[in-house]
Order: C-alpha cells, then structure tokens, then sequence
C-alpha cells in the first residue's frame, strides 16, 4: 500500500510538472504569444484588437495590463463570450467616445472594457497574466509555489521585454492591485541574490533600467489601479520611497475613470515617468 501511495504522488508531481509549469506549446497567431521566464514558467501575452477582422494598432503606444489576484486579464476585456448572450443595456448618456461605435453597437458589454477604449483611443493594447492565473488562450502556467517575489523579478520582466521585442517601444505598464505591486517591486529593480541562501535585493542600476530608461526592461510609465499607494493630505496619490526620483505623481484622472463613466471599478491614481501618450 505504501508502494503504491508513493508511486501515486510521484504520478501527481509529475503531472502538475506538465501541466502547469510547461504547459501547452502555442503557436504564435499574430494575436496570441508564449513568454518563457528566466526560471521556466511559461505565461501567456495576447495583443488586443476587438475582432479578428480588425486591425491591431501597430506602431502606435504600447500599454501592457496585469490583472489582480483571483482574476485574470478578462477583467480588462469585457466582452461577450463567442457564442454566448449578455443582456447588457447601454445607458442613455453614451461617453462621445462610444456613439456610433459600430463594435459596441454589436456588443453592448464593450462599453466597459478598458482594453477595447484604449484601442479606440489609438493605443497598441497587450494583455498578459502572471503565472497561475488566466484562461486560454492567454493562460500561464508556471510553477506550484511561487509567491509576488516571483512575479516581481520574473515574469513582469519577461512580458515587458517581450512587448518591447514585438513592438520597438518600452509599454506603458498598468497593474491593478497585485499587478501594480509587483510593478513597485520590478521598478525597485528586485533580484534574487545569488547563493543557496538567496533573497530579494535591489540593484540601483536596474532602477535606473527600468524606471524610464532605454533598455530592453524600461518602463514608459505606471498606471495603478487600486495598488500600493496612500492618499495624501492633499487629495493626490503618493507612493513612498518605493519609486525612484523622476516618477511623476498626477492628480488628473486615470484612463480608468476616462472610459464608460460608471462602468469601471475606481483607479487609485496614476503614476508615470512620461505622458501616456505617444
């Protein structure tokens, strides 16, 4: 009995090997790519267009989101399932940006989808998940134990080099809660120490990096949403000393609060080290 027991659990382990840290091998479609981290985990990336017959907003801005926990990045596509009904009423005020808009028209659900209005706006829109998290065709798979370390170090570093391979320009990052804090902890350029006794350091020199600077891991901007930040006095939001010097701080409001009025959870601030645009 005890044979067979082990036998079994190494089956298992073997198993969830394949499955979640390899995980299927995706070809590449024009719309959905495979980013392989430095330790192995395999994520998935999407580039947005609204249908397939549309177009992608290549060479335009890249602007790069990252789900929260116990989500995925659905939460940024809203739309309708193929297939599938959704009884969703357009309000009477239409923001000016979605009158006449002949996808909407076809699919009320895109009115409140942060994805789709930054496509409309001119943006090249990428989604990604971090290891655990999502469904296909953009779900990534990676290893059972990882924490936010591993996010933080590797697979925000992966997709953000990955976009910038794809598209020439370094994205602007938006993070909502889990994705922004490990954002914070990216842009602190957090590594793991080397040894056997390893632990998370920061390098000055991939602050500099990736804090708006012109390598393969560089950062155009932040957006949070709903991340690591404290309201000040004032009404602005700050995040302490978790950023370097030169990271603005602004007031006006989000792209979050810019879309459907109503239709979107509330953003935190913004944070960027340029104009989100081009």
């Amino acid at each position: 009995m005890r044979r067979f027991t082990v036998a079994f659990l190494v089956f298992l382990l073997a198993f969830s090997y394949v499955a979640f840290a390899v995980g299927p091998a995706f070809a590449a479609s024009g719309e959905d790519y495979r980013v392989i981290t430095e330790d192995g985990a395999n994520l998935g990336l999407k580039h947005y267009r609204p249908e397939q017959t549309a177009e992608f907003n290549t060479g335009r801005q890249p602007v790069l989101f990252m789900p929260g926990a116990l989500t995925n990045s659905n939460e940024f596509d809203v739309r309708t399932p193929d297939g599938q009904t959704c009884r969703v009423t357009l309000p009477a005020n239409l923001p000016d940006w979605a009158k006449n808009d002949k996808y909407i028209k076809r699919d009320h659900a895109k009115l409140y989808s942060m994805a789709y209005y930054l496509y409309t706006q001119g943006y090249d829109v990428w989604l990604t998940n971090y290891r655990g998290q999502g469904r296909e065709p953009t779900r990534s798979y990676g290893w059972w134990n990882a924490d936010i370390d591993h996010y933080g170090i590797y697979d925000m570093k992966a997709t953000v080099q990955k976009v910038r391979e794809l598209t020439g320009k370094s994205p602007v990052y938006v993070g909502h809660s889990m994705g922004s804090t490990m954002a914070y902890m990216y842009l602190q350029g957090a590594y793991y120490s080397p040894g056997w006794n390893f632990k998370v350091e920061s390098d000055p020199a991939l602050v500099a990096e990736r804090n708006g600077g012109s390598g393969s891991g560089a950062v155009k901007g932040l957006v949070d949403l709903d991340g690591p930040i404290v309201p000040s006095a004032t009404g602005t939001m700050q995040m302490p000393g978790l950023v370097r010097d030169g990271v603005t701080d602004l007031s006006e409001p989000s792209v979050h609060q810019q879309a459907a009025a109503g239709g979107h959870q509330r953003a935190g601030g913004v944070h960027r080290t340029d104009p989100l645009g081009d």
